[in-house]
């Protein structure tokens, strides 16, 4: 009978902890909920995941989770909003003929500016994407009129060419900005496309200071990248570094991100502050040539996010033992950008890792980053799949670091 009675009293002291817990979160992320009843769910949710993470943290498996902004979602809720990267495995089939140009669209879309998500989202998604080939003899970029827009699928011959190092952080170079927030936008891969052209831009700019990167607009490809990708409703990176060959970027503070898609408003001869000349495509690769990829830069990745990630605090995520579960699904779902690697010899379950940007705040995991294993030899595409589908964008005018 004590022992009934000290478990009733420790599990009532456990609920007003949650509890607690619960308004410290609504005040410190802004939440608000239409009812009581909708008040309560929300609750039973947190409550939920605020459980999953003690349980987790408590076996010390060299990550921490923690609350954030998505802890009053279900994991199902969390990936109708946030794992919106189109994968289409027709698609990349055609596109393994080594050289191919992406047909430019009219970037001038008309569309109401309402969020295409949330006002109707059993749109219908466009399957056939035309694609036209390209003379496959070119494997260089060639900067003559002829041959300005293409991409190399699978150049090995390209990452053959480039120098090994040891570690890599383009944070601490002063080349990666601060994360962005997509908000209930599905535009990573509008973030995780210019995550890597800022990069690129530093290099070609010699910009050694954070603050000093540029934020290019992720508005701009939401609402004149439309048809081929989704704006809101998700898209493909490829097509993202298409357009930005084809027609240029502009700056954020120019084009600022809107949580919605809409008209284009681009003008190329106002606005455009810089164009890539050619992008590479690779698939499924291994650890050495991903760290040969990153060594040069920022490189465009996507991989497979669950609930796990979802409530990522800090530490080196690793699915090594399946315990995380981001690695069974052998497809990506949400597109973030690797800007480093490294080694942390104190590190508990993995000590080389990834350095990861992603596109959900600052406030999130660690300053908006975090570290995925890199020693996931035995996982088949690589901790969440990151070795998946790597992408870089290419400046003639950048040479190999």
């Amino acid at each position: 009978m004590e022992a009934q009675n000290f478990l009733q009293i420790d599990n009532k002291e456990s609920e007003h902890h949650i509890q607690k817990e619960f308004i410290a979160f609504i005040a410190k992320f802004g939440k608000t909920y239409s009812s009581k009843d909708a008040h309560q769910t929300k609750y039973e949710v947190f409550k939920q995941n605020y459980k999953k993470m003690q349980e987790h943290n408590d076996q010390q498996k060299g990550y921490e989770l923690g609350i954030n902004k998505f802890s009053d979602m279900t994991e199902e809720e969390f990936l109708s909003v946030f794992a919106k990267l189109k994968e289409d495995n027709d698609e990349i089939e055609h596109l393994k003929n080594r050289k191919y140009k992406l047909e430019a669209r009219p970037h001038h879309f008309n569309t109401n500016s309402k969020n295409e998500t949330q006002e109707n989202p059993n749109v219908e998604i466009p399957k056939e994407i035309q694609i036209q080939p390209v003379n496959k003899d070119r494997y260089h970029c060639n900067h003559d009129e002829e041959s300005h827009y293409f991409f190399n699928y699978n150049d090995y011959d390209y990452i053959d060419s480039l120098p090994k190092c040891k570690s890599a952080d383009w944070i601490k170079k002063g080349m990666v900005g601060i994360p962005k927030d997509q908000s209930t936008c599905g535009s990573c891969w509008a973030h995780s496309a210019l995550a890597s052209i800022e990069t690129l831009y530093a290099q070609e700019n010699q910009i050694k200071e954070r603050e000093q990167v540029p934020s290019f607009s992720e508005q701009q490809l939401v609402d004149c990248n439309f048809l081929p990708n989704l704006g809101c409703i998700g898209g493909r990176r490829q097509f993202a570094f298409n357009y930005t060959m084809t027609e240029g970027l502009t700056l954020a503070q120019y084009y600022p991100y809107k949580n919605r898609q809409g008209e284009c408003q681009y003008n190329a001869q106002e606005n455009k502050t810089y164009q890539i000349d050619a992008f590479k495509v690779y698939e499924k690769i291994n650890n050495e040539d991903m760290e040969k990829l990153v060594c040069q830069g920022t490189v465009s990745i996507s991989i497979r996010i669950n609930d796990c990630i979802k409530s990522y605090k800090s530490g080196i995520l690793h699915d090594n033992d399946g315990s995380c579960g981001c690695s069974k699904v052998k497809s990506g779902n949400h597109a973030v950008a690797i800007v480093g690697f490294g080694t942390d010899e104190n590190a508990v379950g993995c000590k080389d890792y990834w350095i990861i940007k992603n596109s959900w705040g600052p406030k999130w995991g660690e300053d908006g980053f975090f570290r995925l294993c890199r020693e996931d030899k035995q996982i088949e595409n690589g901790t969440c799949n990151i070795r998946q589908e790597p992408m870089i964008a290419i400046r003639k005018n950048v040479p190999i670091q």
